[in-house]
């Protein structure tokens, strides 16, 4: 299959991500008016927690909170040298331009520090992902990475004329189809779509894609599927405005409750 992006978007899905715009401008304008202090304290820790790995790593915002702290845990010690490397870019997130690919590569290098020897390399082996033993998706070859990467980040740094929104939701979709890494793809999917959607509000420092996609695992890699099917992203970018709306909402409430 050969990886195309999406250069139009449904009308449906322009309003949807216009009507999403206006909800983060409404929110904003909440912010300022409400004290904040304790979501803003919880910010760092749930952040973290939504960049972590789907594959098996559940640990609790308490586990997280622990393990940076130095406090000892009876833990894998790979899940808390991922829970230490994911705190390193966090710190490092305002410093990144998520239209780098240098900086996304250097994300990676620090995102996997002790957990793969190739990291922030683009991978140099073939690879398939399996849903149990059955092959789902057979991403591009090692000689079609770094091209492809390239038509990805041109793609969200040249059509000014779409929000970075739906960019967002091109770029993670473009990670997961690539998986140019040898492992970490769906993390530095999350954290460079969170990075991007910052592009278009801050609010989502506090309503995060990473805990959409974690909650909604099923449908997550059910759209990434059904895309990688039809050569069609726009269903994965269905899901990322369905529950992006739908978590605005509940963030809304929270907030009138303050």
């Amino acid at each position: 299959m050969k990886f195309t992006l999406q250069t139009t978007f449904s009308s449906s899905q322009y309003r949807q991500a216009k009507r999403i715009s206006q909800q983060c401008k409404h929110l904003t304008a909440v912010l300022v008016q409400k004290d904040i202090s304790l979501i803003a304290r919880r910010a760092k820790i749930q952040t973290i927690g939504s960049f972590l790995s789907m594959e098996g790593n559940d640990l609790s915002e308490k586990e997280v909170t622990k393990i940076l702290a130095h406090q000892a845990l009876r833990l894998p010690d790979n899940e808390i040298q991922e829970v230490k490397n994911i705190a390193k870019v966090y710190d490092c997130l305002s410093k990144w331009d998520p239209l780098s690919v240098r900086d996304l590569k250097n994300a990676h290098r620090m995102l996997m520090i002790d957990l793969d020897a190739e990291s922030g390399q683009w991978r140099k082996s073939e690879v398939q992902i399996l849903e149990g033993k059955k092959i789902v998706h057979t991403p591009p070859l090692p000689k079609e990475i770094s091209m492809m990467m390239k038509q990805v980040f041109s793609y969200i740094r040249g059509n000014k004329q779409i929000s970075w929104l739906l960019k967002a939701c091109i770029l993670h979709y473009g990670i997961q189809y690539i998986h140019p890494f040898i492992d970490g793809n769906g993390r530095i999917g999350r954290i460079w779509q969170h990075l991007l959607m910052l592009k278009e509000s801050s609010v989502f420092r506090y309503v995060l894609i990473g805990n959409i996609i974690k909650q909604h695992a099923s449908e997550y890699y059910r759209s990434l599927d059904k895309s990688d099917k039809q050569k069609d992203p726009s269903i994965f970018v269905d899901f990322c405005l369905h529950y992006l709306s739908l978590e605005l909402n509940k963030f809304s409430k929270k907030l009138a409750k303050l």
